[in-house]
């Protein structure tokens, strides 16, 4: 039997750290060196904790929680939410990955987190109802906003993450995330992302891949209306081609096509006296940029 061993990881030791972005880079063809400490070290709620798995002193899974924090019906909540699961190629089919977030949920129950919150993709979705126990709530797809040829009815003018961030309504639904100055600033301050405003003090954060616009983020005041109406800002620009964004609102279909990869929302309570409305779909609702990191 291969002896993997399983370690709690506070990202304390820069080797590991190293090897934890090889091993992002090698899974996901990405590299993240210019966003690790952002990422995992920086957050204002906390840095994330991890399970990595080595073999024979090499670094071949990993597995964090993110800290976050909610409000549900007006009481801050300490959370955290799945991000970085990865596991070498050469390793799949060992349970690797139920094992690291067995080992995650241990350790942190007990702990001052109530929710660890995730969104399995399609292939691991199974593994965390089936397996692990948690509890789906619902799912988010891209939606793609057609370009209408209509002018926009409002202007929108770029601006900072300071002004996003100093001027927040309050948020309706009963659980939320608690997108507070504090965690807005650290973000949505990287350069790849663009904040715009409008006249009527509506905030929209994008960020954009080759053609694409992603609306990852806007305020409590944006209704769906205003966002269609952005959208066809953005196309007004002639920068790019396609402008989406997820269904965390229930957009009608006109002028708008439905993506087929879907995002399932899921939910493992760390805290057994949570009662289960938190289970509630109509409860939640979570944008883009909650959670596209993750």
């Amino acid at each position: 039997m291969t002896d993997f061993r399983y370690d709690i990881y506070h990202y304390d030791n820069y080797k590991i750290n190293h090897s934890i972005q090889e091993l992002y880079r090698d899974v996901f063809r990405f590299d993240m060196k210019d966003e690790f400490h952002w990422r995992f070290l920086e957050n204002p709620k906390g840095k994330a904790m991890a399970v990595v798995v080595t073999l024979e002193h090499e670094l071949i899974g990993h597995s964090a929680a993110m800290p976050i924090e909610l409000i549900i019906r007006g009481n801050k909540v300490d959370a955290v939410i799945s991000m970085g699961t990865m596991i070498h190629s050469g390793y799949t089919g060992h349970k690797i990955g139920s094992t690291m977030l067995q080992a995650l949920h241990q350790y942190l129950y007990g702990s001052k987190y109530s929710l660890f919150l995730g969104f399995p993709n399609d292939n691991s979705f199974s593994m965390f109802t089936n397996k692990l126990g948690w509890v789906h709530v619902k799912d988010y797809n891209f939606i793609r906003f057609l370009d209408n040829g209509l002018k926009p009815v409002n202007c929108y003018e770029l601006t900072d993450v300071s002004s996003l961030a100093l001027n927040l309504e309050p948020v309706s639904t009963d659980i939320s995330l608690n997108r507070d100055p504090e965690y807005l600033t650290w973000r949505y301050k990287d350069k790849r992302y663009e904040i715009y405003k409008s006249i009527e003090d509506k905030y929209f954060v994008i960020t954009k891949f080759q053609e694409k616009y992603d609306i990852v983020y806007w305020s409590a005041n944006v209704k769906e209306d205003d966002v269609r109406d952005f959208a066809q800002f953005l196309y007004s620009t002639g920068k790019g081609s396609i402008v989406s964004t997820w269904n965390s609102i229930p957009f009608s279909d006109r002028d708008t096509e439905a993506g087929q990869r879907r995002y399932h929302f899921c939910i493992k309570k760390l805290k057994e006296d949570l009662t289960d409305d938190v289970l509630n779909d109509k409860e939640w609702m979570w944008l883009m940029g909650d959670s596209e990191l993750f």
